[in-house]
């Protein structure tokens, strides 16, 4: 299935009475990675959840393509969009390859067993594979590091063969090798993918465009040298910053200098 666009059309979202986001509009292109930044609270989680397809806006609408994301089953939207979470767990007692084949849930006859998924034994070894987590496979989920786990969340979005891939924070219990590698392989899946993170850094390094929220308000989106300047990361984060040309790389290299005072 070729990758779709996503495009956010002034969605707002309250909750408790609390504007969460406020008239969000935005097109992440096909095919790209698309970096979410923005402080604490600022909203990425709220829009990654209604991208997903798990919370329903007060106003406005999420389309992939020509589709409203809102009016799909859910089984459906399970074919079309894998949403890696920050902290997902389970309580049951699961090994690694069980909890990989979770992502097949859609793709099987309703309550039926693995065999109505012919293709399901192939695509749960192939996205341990390309997660890296192949050797765990037969390790219970509970023996886990935090950084495995996520690894294997990514394998159990993967397993779903979704065309758009949802990463919030995805980089938040791995080491800096982990780190690496983790978004080299989301680079590398040609998916339409958002994640959200906190590393600017890395945001620049893997990203091919960004969208800014702060205080459930867009403030910037675009490619990432057009995005990420010193005057948006004082504004947005509060911090010095000097932006700088890598060396190697076309995306640019992030500086810090201090916070502003």
């Amino acid at each position: 299935m070729t990758a779709p666009s996503i495009v956010v059309d002034g969605v707002g979202v309250t909750l408790g009475g609390a504007v969460v986001l406020d008239a969000v509009s935005l097109t992440c292109r096909p095919g790209r990675v698309t970096g979410l930044l923005g402080p604490n609270g600022s909203g990425k989680t709220t829009l990654l959840h209604t991208v997903a397809g798990l919370r329903r806006p007060a106003t406005g609408r999420v389309l992939l393509d020509d589709q409203d994301v809102h009016v799909l089953r859910a089984r459906e939207r399970a074919r079309l969009l894998a949403l890696v979470e920050q902290d997902a767990s389970t309580s049951l007692d699961l090994r690694v390859r069980q909890v990989v084949d979770l992502g097949r849930i859609a793709h099987r006859v309703r309550f039926g067993p693995p065999q109505s998924d012919p293709g399901g034994i192939d695509a749960v070894e192939r996205a341990l594979a390309t997660a890296r987590v192949d050797h765990l496979a037969d390790r219970p989920w509970h023996a886990l590091s935090g950084g495995e786990r996520q690894r294997v969340h990514l394998a159990r979005a993967l397993a779903q063969e979704p065309s758009v891939l949802l990463l919030d924070e995805p980089t938040n219990h791995l080491d800096l090798g982990h780190q690496l590698d983790f978004l080299e392989r989301v680079r590398g899946l040609g998916l339409t993918t958002v994640a959200a993170l906190h590393d600017l850094e890395l945001a620049a390094a893997y990203c091919d465009d960004l969208v800014v929220l702060d205080r459930g308000r867009l403030v910037a989106h675009g490619p990432v040298a057009e995005v990420l300047t010193p005057a948006l990361v004082a504004e947005v984060y509060g911090v010095r910053v000097t932006v700088e040309p890598h060396p190697t790389q076309p995306r640019p290299h992030v500086r810090w200098e201090g916070v502003v005072r």
